[in-house]
């Protein structure tokens, strides 16, 4: 055989094993982000104050933040913060299960201040965002 062939086939051959080191040593892991939505279903105008409210379209990690009040019309949902992480594209659930609602928030009624739980009890998963719903 001739050296021409040969060195052809070297790098053939290394062409092959970095293309499946690089198979091996890449994962499947994606960015993931989930949402915290809030909703008012009740009637009436509700006054809430958000801690860290995310004031661009960014992810909290990337994005600005500042402590804001905010006032929700009845039937009007709105998007409180966001939850990030980097896994397998399915494991969004796993961001809710560490962290399911956004401590903080606060219900303004009347003279009194109601301080929102953040717990599984008030906050429900579905379709890859965390929701609450006040009545």
């Amino acid at each position: 055989m001739n050296n021409g062939y040969m060195a052809t086939m070297n790098k053939l051959k290394r062409l092959w094993i970095l293309l499946i080191s690089s198979l091996i040593l890449t994962s499947c892991d994606a960015y993931l982000q989930m949402s915290y939505i809030i909703k008012n279903t009740s009637s009436n105008d509700i006054k809430l104050f958000v801690p860290n409210y995310p004031v661009d379209s960014l992810p909290r990690a990337f994005g600005h933040q500042k402590d804001t009040t905010l006032i929700l019309k009845p039937n009007e949902a709105i998007i409180v913060g966001f939850g990030i992480d980097i896994d397998f594209p399915w494991a969004t659930k796993n961001i809710y299960r560490d962290k399911p609602g956004i401590c903080g928030i606060k219900m303004h009624i009347k003279d009194s201040i109601i301080v929102l739980g953040c717990t599984e009890k008030e906050w429900k998963y579905r379709k890859g965002r965390s929701r609450l719903e006040l009545k």
